[in-house]
This record gives C-alpha cells, structure tokens and sequence, in this order.
C-alpha cells in the first residue's frame, strides 16, 4: 500500500529554488502539515522554525542540511527533526525528484517558519555530488 497526497500548488519563488509544489493537508492552532514535492534540485531557502519541524520523508532522494553540521541524504521513512532556531535547508538531490512531510509546529503568532536567503546553486550542487558517491 502506498499513500500519495495532492501535488499541490507551485512553492513561492521567493522561498524555494527550482519547482516545487506545496499540498496544506491540515492547518490548525498548534501545527501545520504540508505535503511538499520537490522535482529534481527543487530546494527550500535557508530558514528556521520558531518551535520546530518534523520533516518525514515518503520517496525519492534528498538533502537535509544544519548549518554547521554535515549535510545528510534523506531516503522514504527518514524522520528528522529541526529544532527551533536551527538554521537549515532540505530539497530534492540534483538528479532525482523527492517528496516529503513536515509537520511545522506554531508559535504564539501563529507563525511557522522565517525565511532566509537562497542556498547558493554551487553549494547545492556540491553537497548533492558528495552525498551520492
């Protein structure tokens, strides 16, 4: 059995590089969850959660990196956890399309995430070639 969640709209090309498309699967007080489908290089900017994410992955190959900290590869069923104020970005790997889950957690405002600059095309490109050798 497989699931698969609506593709959504096109991401805003101010916060993600390349196509990506956003589903909003549930919006409530406390979390909101978002199916979201990176085709290949698709990949958010840097950012941060002001309580944190769960990011869960469901197919394809990609990226997950904290600033500071090596960059990961995300496999189908990778969990990860960005802590609040963690500084960090996460996409699809250069060559292959990838499809996750985040479960954003809300602030008193009701604010999710706070966006920050692009992830430079050739620290992208970079960290995907090293990740998949």
């Amino acid at each position: 059995m497989s699931i698969e969640f609506p593709i959504g709209n096109p991401a805003p090309s101010q916060w993600f590089s390349g196509e990506v498309h956003l589903a909003k699967l549930d919006d409530n007080v406390q979390v909101e969850t978002v199916n979201v489908s990176f085709e290949a290089g698709g990949r958010t900017n840097w950012h941060t959660h002001p309580i944190g994410q769960n990011i869960i992955v469901l197919s394809g190959l990609g990226i997950y990196e904290a600033e500071g900290e090596p960059a990961r590869l995300l496999e189908p069923g990778d969990v990860v956890f960005a802590a609040a104020g963690v500084r960090h970005w996460h996409g699809a790997v250069v060559d292959e399309p990838m499809t996750h889950v985040v479960v954003n957690l809300k602030g008193i405002d009701g604010e999710t995430v706070d966006w920050a600059e692009p992830v430079a095309d050739t620290h992208f490109r970079s960290v995907s070639t090293a990740l998949q050798e």
